[in-house]
């Protein structure tokens, strides 16, 4: 998998009529009432889900960013302890 394809959405058939079918349902509703209560809900809703993804996209990056900085330093460590190695080995 590449570095940012966990981000990409890739909803199955399946998911996908059935997002259809419930956008469809609010335009075809009836009630203006309702239909205000949803989009307020839908507002809050998707604020919070917002701050979260948001916040959980800023820690796997931290995460990742630290695996990557281990990495490089065990990668130096056996540079460097290769170099001793040739130096004191005999040949």
């Amino acid at each position: 998998m590449a570095w940012a394809d966990w981000m990409v959405v890739n909803l199955s058939l399946e998911d996908e009529l059935q997002l259809e079918r419930e956008a469809r349902a609010i335009l075809h509703h009836d009630d203006p009432e309702d239909i205000a209560k949803l989009c307020f809900q839908l507002v809050k809703q998707t604020h919070y889900q917002q701050k979260l993804l948001n916040q959980a996209v800023g820690r796997i990056t931290e995460l990742e960013a630290e695996g990557f900085l281990h990495e490089s330093l065990e990668v130096e460590q056996d540079r460097r302890m290769n170099w001793w190695r040739r130096i004191l080995s005999p040949n």
